[in-house]
């Protein structure tokens, strides 16, 4: 997708409302969109990593959860943090109708 040129430069918190089918309400089908989304996913991931725990032993902190050791939690909750990026770029360019580089930089890439 190309954008049209813009005829004077935009700073980075009008980016949104760079499409010309921008509707007030894309910016909260965006968020709904990255919550729900986020969510489904961390919760994939959790199940998936409490069974695995669970069937190779490691043990449960007092909340329930399997605790893996101080660098593998580490890497897990790193994990679930990147999880957020592709999430956010997605409902950019869906929800957004822009390209996903512009979230992150006005000149629209990464």
């Amino acid at each position: 997708m190309t954008t049209r040129p813009l005829p004077e430069p935009l700073p980075y918190h009008r980016l949104a409302r760079l499409p010309a089918g921008h509707r007030w309400w894309h910016p909260l089908t965006g968020t709904l969109f990255v919550a729900v989304v986020y969510t489904f996913a961390v919760g994939a991931l959790y199940a998936a990593l409490d069974g695995w725990g669970g069937h190779r032993g490691y043990p449960r902190s007092p909340d329930g959860t399997v605790e893996f050791g101080p660098l593998p939690d580490t890497a897990v909750g790193l994990v679930l943090l990147a999880l957020a990026t592709p999430v956010v770029l997605l409902a950019a360019r869906w929800t957004g109708q822009r390209p996903a580089g512009t979230v992150s930089s006005v000149t629209g890439g990464l």
